[in-house]
């Protein structure tokens, strides 16, 4: 496997450095959060001065070769907090935040551009995405980039109105998250993006918020389906006798989110959520989205802004 990560990594290399998008402005900028240091990747990745976290082996090889040699510098307000005094001795021209952050005045008096961005809803990632561009100066790939991001949630809304029309039963979804797959998420979104209804019943204080439960209501919730984020959950899954008295698990319903570059459905939630979203209908309903449309439709993205998938590394992208 590590063989296979470097030979591919080395043959990657060479065709990021012929085809690496290049911005229009020598900037040197910083993304405050994972799903906005995603979005700098593609846009613009010669521009970063540094990544929030450590990138796992199998996600550098859809990584710029500039990107690959990033240090960890941390996030803006959130998590391992990057040092201010670090960003200003990579002289950064500017830094893309979320909306709300609270530190711009002492950005901007230091001469740092500070760009609020909304990346964690996919509805208002176009609109993000163009801003950004017009700041890199990458408009055309930003114009491509928010079309592929459009065109899911073209995909979203079709199925909604199927759904809607024939009166069908949106299914009863679990996004399991953490080592023992009793995280989970209490909404956003992503389930109205998926058509689908959340397993697990949240209180209204836990809105848009991280859960933890307990097995015997997971029990109680009987999922129709499972999206898992880590791949040895995945594997645990399949194999631990309790996991089979889930009706998900008995039918087959258990599907791995891919994760690299990054994760396709949970945290962080980045703009490779629109490949997600589309797989997941078509693993949800795939009368409705083929598995064959999500598969050139993750074909078609991995192409135009990552590298170019065949179907052994489409599959591998799965283990």
């Amino acid at each position: 496997m590590k063989k296979f990560i470097l030979v591919f990594a080395i043959c990657l290399n060479l065709v990021f450095a012929a085809n690496s998008p290049k911005s229009e402005k020598n900037l040197r900028v910083f993304g405050a959060t994972p799903p906005i240091t995603v979005l700098l990747q593609i846009l613009a990745p010669e521009t970063l001065v540094g990544l929030n976290y450590k990138p796992y082996p199998e996600d550098l090889v859809f990584m710029h070769p500039h990107v690959q040699k990033l240090e960890v510098l941390g996030m803006l307000g959130g998590g391992k907090e990057a040092s201010f005094e670090r960003l200003l001795s990579h002289k950064v021209d500017v830094v893309f935040v979320e909306k709300g952050f609270k530190s711009r005045d002492k950005f901007e008096k230091a001469g740092i551009k500070v760009v609020e961005v909304e990346t964690r809803d996919l509805n208002l990632l176009p609109k993000s995405i163009e801003k950004m561009s017009e700041v890199l100066g990458t408009k055309e790939r930003g114009k491509k980039l928010a079309s592929f991001v459009t065109k899911a949630l073209e995909i979203s809304q079709n199925v909604n109105k199927t759904l809607t029309k024939t009166n069908a039963t949106q299914k009863r979804i679990y996004l399991a998250q953490g080592e023992d797959g009793l995280k989970s998420e209490c909404g956003g979104t992503l389930f109205v993006l998926l058509n689908a209804k959340n397993a697990v019943t949240c209180s209204a204080e836990m809105a848009n918020s991280r859960v933890q439960l307990n097995f015997e209501r997971l029990l109680l919730a009987q999922p129709d389906a499972i999206f898992v984020r880590e791949i040895r959950l995945f594997n645990t899954i399949k194999q631990q006798k309790k996991w089979q008295t889930l009706h998900a698990v008995r039918t087959g319903n258990v599907f791995y989110a891919p994760s690299s570059p990054s994760n396709w459905l949970m945290r962080p939630p980045s703009v490779l959520q629109s490949v997600g979203v589309v797989w997941a209908l078509s693993s949800l309903y795939p009368e409705l989205v083929s598995p064959a449309v999500s598969k050139e439709f993750a074909f078609s993205f991995y192409a135009e802004f990552l590298q170019s998938l065949n179907e052994e590394s489409y599959q591998r992208l799965f283990k």
